[in-house]
């Protein structure tokens, strides 16, 4: 037996490698946790689809106790896409199996002053790899706000809060719930 949390990250990850086999890329992050008391358990997630072309939340509902413990394989919670209930066929029923799409990589954003950028990967990044904070040319995109703020310049920000500088315009530390866009300069 596994605990409901367990059974839920489970079902996360079976879904992010369904849909990818299906021919989308997926990233996903989980919500900062905010236990809801007297409630029915959720479990919640950032997600999105093929770079920054789809992004919305992933919750799973369950019709019990927190602290119940249920058979590994479980599965049976009502899933939200987006704040309504779905099936998970919702996020690759517009895929060809047998010519999937390929992601759209043309830059769609550009810098203040014109030049393309390409979406490069969404933090938190699975495993280890560069500091996207610290390379020139990166600018980050919240998930929030939608805003663009370019990493080394001292006086952008977010004005949801999540891309923030300290008093010397150095940019503050993401937390693990931060579902930000990486950008960097289109070649």
């Amino acid at each position: 037996m596994i605990t409901v949390a367990e059974a839920a990250q489970a079902y996360l990850l079976a879904a992010v490698a369904e849909v990818e086999r299906h021919g989308r890329r997926v990233w996903w992050a989980a919500y900062e946790p905010r236990p809801v008391e007297n409630a029915q358990p959720v479990y919640a997630w950032f997600m999105a689809l093929d770079g920054d072309v789809a992004q919305f939340d992933f919750g799973l509902r369950y019709h019990g106790k927190a602290d119940d413990l249920v058979p590994e394989g479980f599965g049976d919670f009502t899933l939200f896409i987006g704040g309504s209930k779905r099936d998970l066929s919702d996020l690759y029923a517009s895929i060809d199996e047998e010519d999937p799409d390929e992601p759209d990589l043309r830059p769609e954003l550009y810098t203040d002053d014109g030049h393309p950028l390409r979406f490069v990967l969404r933090l938190p990044q699975d495993g280890p790899g560069p500091d996207w904070t610290a390379l020139p040319g990166v600018h980050l995109r919240c998930y929030v706000e939608e805003t663009l703020v370019d990493v080394n310049d001292p006086d952008q920000e977010c004005p949801c809060g999540r891309i923030s500088r300290d008093a010397d315009g150095r940019l503050l530390p993401l937390t693990p719930y931060d579902f930000m866009a990486v950008y960097q300069p289109a070649a």
